[in-house]
């Protein structure tokens, strides 16, 4: 039983993040994967129900490495999540705004994102390359829209920390109290599973290393890995499953090699496929499983953008950063 799956429905991104791999795919003109159909979107889950791989308790995360409201049918791939009465999640950069229907579409959403790369336009203009306040106002909409629709979780932000993005987390926690949003700030990291390799291998290229030095901040990943890191013993990634626009599995959430097709595969022995393959063994070997589903949340950062900040405003620190209070 694996208590998440990573479904990646959109394989299309629209954002330019340089420490992305489907960014740095977007910049370089290389091909990224696409739209899942949703006839065959529906077959798989059905398929796992049906072999007990998931249940009603599993959480169906609708991303991975594109940006899930570019599918054009997405309104009907949470119908097709509902009816099979699924938990799911989704994240959004917010650049596109829809209009969703129903009050109740969203009841099953147990985990609802949106991903920012800093609160002004001179961060977006360096990561994602949108219309800043195209994004805030996006964020406003779809809130209000997905409220009406019966969510019961708390949206949040997930804030990703730039050198040059940290003064502004404590104006992107007054939007979140504002708008009764939840905040998870943490730091920007190399999201490219080959990028990431080399940087701990010490072979990433100069190019990227001299910017790694002017944007991100490096030494909570290096204290980690290279200081403290915990031998090898398991990995989360072994929970879950994942899944690409084309209903592959793939290594798992951070390395998209193509497995096979669910339908072909023993998925009781799908951990002892992974652990063998040669994207695991790298992985091991230069201690990336560190920061699966690891990322690091800088409290003396946040701290810091919240002092001064009234205690009726800022609420309690809690399991996902903290969740303003509102009044």
């Amino acid at each position: 039983m694996f208590s998440r799956v990573y479904f990646e429905i959109s394989g299309k991104c629209n954002g330019r993040c340089h420490w992305c791999q489907t960014g740095r795919k977007n910049k370089n003109h290389e091909p990224t994967g696409g739209f899942v159909e949703v006839g065959e979107f529906e077959r798989t889950l059905v398929y796992l129900l049906e072999k007990k791989a998931i249940n009603n308790q599993t959480q169906i995360m609708l991303f991975n490495w594109g940006e899930p409201f570019l599918h054009p049918k997405l309104p009907d791939i949470l119908k097709v999540l509902n009816n099979l009465n699924l938990n799911w999640g989704i994240s959004t950069n917010a650049s596109k705004r829809i209009e969703f229907m129903g009050e109740d579409t969203f009841k099953r959403c147990q985990y609802f994102c949106f991903s920012m790369s800093g609160f002004s336009q001179d961060s977006y203009d360096k990561i994602h390359g949108f219309n800043f306040e195209n994004i805030t106002e996006n964020i406003v909409s779809i809130t209000n829209n997905i409220r009406l629709c019966g969510i019961t979780s708390t949206p949040i932000i997930a804030f990703h920390i730039y050198q040059f993005n940290i003064e502004e987390l404590r104006p992107a926690i007054m939007f979140a109290a504002k708008h009764e949003l939840g905040i998870l700030p943490s730091y920007a990291a190399i999201n490219d599973f080959e990028r990431m390799i080399k940087y701990l291998s010490g072979k990433l290229e100069y190019e990227d290393v001299l910017r790694a030095g002017k944007e991100l901040l490096l030494h909570p990943m290096d204290n980690i890995n290279f200081i403290h890191r915990p031998a090898f013993t398991t990995c989360s990634q072994f929970s879950f499953l994942s899944l690409d626009s084309d209903c592959n599995l793939i290594t798992c959430c951070g390395d998209s090699t193509v497995i096979g097709k669910v339908y072909d595969t023993d998925l009781t022995k799908l951990n002892s496929i992974r652990k063998s393959s040669p994207a695991c063994k790298r992985c091991i070997k230069a201690g990336l499983y560190v920061f699966s589903h690891n990322s690091s949340c800088p409290s003396t950062i946040i701290n810091g953008a919240m002092k001064g900040l009234p205690q009726f405003l800022i609420g309690q620190k809690g399991a996902i950063g903290f969740t303003p209070k509102f009044t």
